[in-house]
């Protein structure tokens, strides 16, 4: 009878050990270096318009652009760059729209299936959720 319950417990401690295993894909994992690409696309009839953010970590580091893409609107075009903590990456975002140029903070939180982009004043329209997709 000890040893079947000596058993069960060494069991059971085996068994709640191996479930509080990290998952490295999970919110509170570090980045992993190599590049990260996020889109949307809109389309109404034969107009496309398209908002992209591509970025490329190297360790504590990210570089990138974020792009809206309007078919028949001036476009917005600029640069990232910024610091990596966790799953969240902290940058200056430069850019060019309606021929003013411009630079914010942004914070972008990115998950396995979407990047989350806030900062910036609303009316410059920067807060936005873009979908993951290959590279």
């Amino acid at each position: 009878m000890y040893f079947k319950k000596t058993t069960l417990i060494a069991l059971s401690l085996l068994l709640s050990a191996c479930q509080e295993v990290a998952n490295p894909t999970s919110g509170s994992a570090a980045l992993e270096s190599g590049d990260y690409c996020y889109r949307n696309i809109f389309t109404n009839g034969d107009t496309i318009d398209m908002e992209e953010l591509l970025i490329s970590v190297d360790g504590k580091a990210a570089k990138g652009t974020y792009n809206w893409l309007p078919q028949f609107k001036d476009q917005r075009k600029g640069s990232i760059e910024g610091t990596v903590s966790e799953q969240t990456i902290t940058a200056t975002y430069n850019f060019n729209q309606e021929g003013q140029s411009q630079s914010v903070d942004l914070t972008i939180a990115l998950t396995d299936k979407d990047t989350t982009v806030e900062g910036g004043a609303p009316e410059l329209g920067l807060n936005r959720t873009l979908n993951k997709v290959e590279c």
